[in-house]
């Protein structure tokens, strides 16, 4: 009879990606994988990947001590990582996998394991994973580009852009609506008949 499995799913908040925090999540995971299967965390090194994808194409490592640059370009477009276990003794699994990307305002993860209590270990991997993207939020730099731009302060600039152009769009009508009841008042007066303050604001309603 197989072990009961339980998967979970979903967005958690975007955040700022740099190199250590990559290096934390990966000791994070690689430290519950040997608890999980009840061994040393070494052993799962070849269960981690992290991919790193850019405009120029897509660079696997297995340790984020492998990727040899000091940083990360600013055309990193996604980063994802992943964990994939499976135990042929006792029949146990654990995958994890996280996506980290630029052009959106969250970061997707999936866990699924087969164990057991394969729902609590799934949900304490889970809230370990919470715990450490709540910490990176606030403390550490996205990427690395400069000005620094992350997920988050995407989106929040394309809003404020958008709520930029209307408000120029209305200060413009305000404009041209001013010239016109000027220009209104100024036609009125060269033929001596000054409309009235309740003439303009006539014009202005009607």
């Amino acid at each position: 009879m197989e072990l009961p499995k339980f998967e979970c799913s979903g967005d958690l908040p975007a955040i700022k990606v740099d190199k250590d925090f990559l290096e934390s999540l990966e000791n994070y995971l690689l430290q519950r994988a040997g608890q999980f299967f009840g061994k040393p965390k070494e052993q799962f090194a070849d269960a981690y990947t992290l991919e790193v994808i850019d405009q120029l194409g897509t660079e696997t490592v297995f340790s984020i001590k492998q990727f040899q640059p000091s940083r990360f370009t600013d055309s990193t477009k996604q980063i994802i990582v992943k964990l994939q276990v499976v135990s042929v003794g006792s029949g146990g699994r654990l995958y994890v996998s996280l996506q980290f990307h630029r052009s959106r305002i969250f970061t997707t993860y999936t866990i699924r394991t087969q164990a057991e209590d394969a729902r609590e270990l799934a949900l304490g991997l889970k809230s370990g994973i919470d715990q450490l993207i709540n910490t990176q939020g606030s403390v550490r730099k996205y990427l690395n580009p400069h000005p620094v731009v992350t997920f988050l302060e995407l989106w929040q600039r394309r809003c404020f852009s958008a709520h930029w152009s209307l408000v120029k769009l209305i200060n413009g009508l305000l404009s041209v609506y001013g010239l016109f009841c000027s220009l209104l008042y100024t036609l009125g007066c060269a033929a001596n008949t000054c409309p009235t303050p309740s003439l303009i604001q006539s014009a202005r309603t009607g």
